[in-house]
């Protein structure tokens, strides 16, 4: 499940800005790699294609449209703001060619050209990732990331084959660090992993007990998790915990450094890494708990404050955000969800976090940063706004809760009336008969008769559904 922007978002992606680092990913995100020296010398000077960076970014930003409920308005909206761009690219890049780039300036500023350079670009690419060394993989990944959407498969195949097969990977990871890995490779299918499995298990060997040297480390065991029954129960645990003592070890020279944003990374990395979700036994347990520091009904205030006060009751968690446009979406559904069981037997949550911002609905953002009262109260008209009829929480976990395994929203877990998790990270796309399918098998279990299906739908026991977790085995 991927993690959605705001639709305002959108128009970042019509701009290059300006990068201090070089990104191999072409995510258009500085990472933690330094800085390269590259063979080819460049006619052009970063400086340079930073200042045209920056203008075409404040350009863009600058003529942006508003926010809007009217959604083909603003696709329409944004359609003409590319057409602009691209003309001012065009006039801002005249006198300079993709030739006359360095491979890292071509990755880094490949945006800055118009649209009528795309195919000049790949090529060189192209020759780029044919030469060999850690540069063509640099190439190959940008390659991989660029590839017209209904060829994305089979470029994924393709580069990542060769990436992974490529004798210079591990150079490629001292040089541009683990974290860089990880960022290219999180969302690889895992049946590619699995082709290239000597290769995926020995970039462990890279973490390294430090601030940059355990980058990416939570991310990278839950690409491991993902191999599925690959790797053995036995192996993933050592590995898990190797990792862990290394996270342990980099923490401890973050708090001596005093570097608060590496503490606070280094802390969710090891929330993930020593969670019932890397341990493999996060189904069919006790649900983590949620430490509730706000809570509001429909009618009112509410005095909940943990999961606990809930026992007995099947409890559905919707983990979402005002900012999340699919999260907003997916109210009917869940409307529908609360409106066919009795409360006294299913109660659905909106979990949420403070986020220091609050997104009303066809409104400019509001600022909240380190003001909690003032986003929990646009919170309470935010409800009535949207048409939400079922509790909102905020809880001292983020959003995206690493014991829930929350890496998008929105994410729904449920959990039975003994308080085991059942369910995780189900769809908001699933139908509503497949929902009510897995909550009547746990009403079921209670002795209870379920309401009728809304639809015509098989009659689903909990353990009808593949866990979402690697098997243990």
């Amino acid at each position: 499940m991927s993690h959605f922007p705001p639709l305002s978002g959108l128009v970042l992606g019509l701009a290059t800005l300006a990068f201090s680092q070089f990104d191999p990913t072409c995510s258009g995100a500085a990472t933690a790699a330094p800085a390269v020296a590259w063979a080819q010398a460049a006619a052009t000077t970063d400086a340079q294609l930073t200042e045209i960076a920056d203008r075409i970014s404040a350009f863009s930003k600058a003529n942006s449209p508003a926010p809007s409920d009217d959604r083909a308005a603003m696709m329409e909206s944004f359609a003409q703001l590319r057409t602009k761009v691209d003309e001012m690219k065009t006039q801002e890049m005249a006198n300079i060619s993709p030739t006359s780039l360095s491979l890292g300036q071509l990755i880094m500023f490949r945006e800055n050209f118009p649209m009528a350079k795309a195919a000049e670009i790949r090529e060189l690419l192209t020759k780029f990732a044919a030469a060999g060394g850690t540069e063509s993989i640099d190439a190959m990944i940008c390659l991989r990331d660029t590839s017209p959407r209904v060829s994305q498969a089979a470029a994924v195949a393709e580069f990542g084959g060769q990436i992974l097969s490529s004798p210079a990977l591990s150079d490629w990871i001292d040089l541009r660090g683990t974290v860089t890995f990880v960022q290219a490779f999180q969302r690889t299918p895992a049946v590619l992993l699995n082709q290239h499995l000597e290769a995926v298990l020995a970039v462990a060997g890279h973490f390294k007990p430090t601030i940059a040297g355990s980058s990416g480390i939570g991310n990278y065991m839950k690409m491991v998790l993902g191999l599925g029954p690959s790797v053995d129960a036995a192996p993933r645990e050592e590995l898990r915990l190797k990792l862990l003592g290394i996270t342990t070890e980099a923490l401890e020279v973050a708090r001596a450094a005093q570097d608060a944003a590496a503490i606070e990374r280094l802390e969710r990395s090891m929330a993930m890494i020593d969670s019932a979700v890397m341990k493999g036994t996060l189904l069919n347990n006790t649900a983590p708990a949620l430490e509730i520091t706000w809570a509001r009904g429909p009618s009112g205030p509410m005095e909940l404050t943990s999961l606990s006060q809930l026992h007995g009751k099947i409890v559905v968690l919707d983990f979402w955000a005002t900012w999340c446009g699919p999260c907003l979406a997916s109210i009917p559904k869940l409307k529908e969800l609360v409106t066919r069981y009795s409360p006294e037997d299913v109660v659905l949550l909106g979990v949420t976090s403070l986020q220091g911002r609050h997104h009303p609905r066809g409104k400019p953002v509001i600022d909240c940063k380190d003001d909690a009262a003032k986003e929990q109260q646009l919170m309470e008209g935010f409800m009535g706004e949207v048409g939400i009829v079922w509790p909102v929480v905020f809880t001292k976990q983020p959003v995206f809760n690493p014991a829930y395994d929350v890496t998008g929203i929105p994410h729904l877990a449920i959990i039975d009336s003994k308080g085991v998790l059942r369910f995780n990270d189900l769809s908001p796309s699933m139908p509503m008969s497949e929902r009510a399918a897995l909550i009547d098998g746990l009403l079921r279990e209670q002795g209870k008769t379920p309401p009728p299906l809304p639809q015509s739908a098989p009659i689903l026991k909990p353990t009808d559904r593949a866990p979402t977790t690697a098997p243990t085995r």
